[in-house]
């Protein structure tokens, strides 16, 4: 969200994000943000873990080690 360009007008109107359980998080807004949804998709608002998302640094140039794969999806190499 915050690496993004338009993370803080994204989510301006996010008042709190509620956790009731560890697969569900509850997003409540100030207002009526539609555009919301779409922004949250993988490539504008990626969920990253949390000891990742606490030392990432936006500006630094990503390295092989920042590399996060999802799900069953690991890299397990990489050619440029």
């Amino acid at each position: 969200g915050q690496a993004h360009p338009r993370g803080r007008a994204t989510f301006a109107h996010v008042t709190r994000v509620e956790t009731p359980d560890p697969h569900t998080a509850e997003i409540v807004l100030a207002r009526p943000v539609p555009y919301l949804i779409t922004a949250l998709s993988g490539s504008e608002s990626p969920i990253v873990p949390k000891h990742v998302y606490e030392t990432f640094k936006p500006a630094d140039q990503p390295r092989l080690e920042q590399t996060i794969g999802t799900g069953p999806f690991i890299l397990k190499e990489w050619q440029p």
